[in-house]
């Protein structure tokens, strides 16, 4: 994404979830135009650089869900058909 600091994470729909690893996730849409991902290391007093799972989607609103430890589930619309992408995480850092 077009992102040159974590700085503010502004957007629709977004979704936190509380890993049981202990990293935050945050997913939210359309700032800048696409479906973002961030993580926090310390329960959101900061944030690492996000990441753009979709930079194409339609109305940008996500859905975020640990499926098993350590890998989300992110649902989202891509252009009027409903995208689904699994992430890997290990400490915060999408693999």
């Amino acid at each position: 994404g077009d992102f040159p600091d974590p700085g503010p994470m502004r957007g629709v729909w977004p979704s936190l979830v509380l890993m049981k690893s202990g990293v935050l996730a945050c997913s939210w849409g359309r700032t800048p135009p696409g479906v973002h991902l961030a993580f926090s290391l310390d329960r959101g007093q900061t944030w690492q650089q996000p990441i753009t799972l979709c930079a194409t989607s339609y109305s940008s609103y996500v859905c975020l869900q640990e499926i098993r430890p350590g890998v989300l589930l992110a649902c989202y619309d891509n252009n009027e058909v409903v995208g689904f992408q699994e992430v890997t995480v290990k400490s915060g850092i999408r693999r």
